[in-house]
């Protein structure tokens, strides 16, 4: 295996698994209202962490296929995880 593919499968590994966690904490505020938590994130938040993981997984799939350099694609990820996490935890702190 080729760097690009296996840079470009722990990023598309990472995406999934965030895609995936906010996925399931917006179904459980859906459908387990009744359920007492300590932290409510905001839905839109969770809507745009979705949306930031799945640019994450398309980048991804492209350092894979060495269409993105692998530097530029992984600034690209930090960037939009930062992102993600700081309205996170803007929004939730206030």
């Amino acid at each position: 295996m080729t760097k690009p593919k296996i840079a470009g499968g722990i990023q598309v590994l990472i995406s999934l698994s965030w895609i995936y966690r906010n996925l399931e904490i917006l179904y459980d505020y859906k459908f387990y209202p009744e359920i007492l938590r300590v932290v409510l994130i905001p839905e839109s938040v969770l809507i745009l962490q979705t949306i930031v993981g799945l640019i994450g997984l398309t980048l991804g799939f492209l350092v894979y296929h060495k269409k993105l350099k692998i530097r530029s694609s992984y600034f690209i990820f930090a960037a939009l995880w930062l992102v993600g996490f700081g309205t996170e935890c803007i929004l939730v702190s206030f």
